[in-house]
């Protein structure tokens, strides 16, 4: 999780990756490692509850 925490924050650098992402409605910020860690756990927890709520099936 610290070397994608890293990646990320390398690439919230970049103008560009800013800018796509600003166009998008998204806001990004560097954080911690152990911050990411929590978010990436907090994200994987409420969108794998959406996918079982949804019964989403990959074919």
């Amino acid at each position: 999780m610290q070397r994608l925490n890293q990646m990320y924050s390398e690439a919230l650098q970049d103008a560009d990756v800013r800018q796509i992402l600003a166009q998008q409605g998204m806001v990004a910020a560097a954080s911690s490692p152990e911050a990411f860690s929590a978010f990436m756990k907090a994200e994987s927890a409420k969108y794998g509850q959406a996918v079982k709520d949804g019964n989403v099936r990959i074919d």
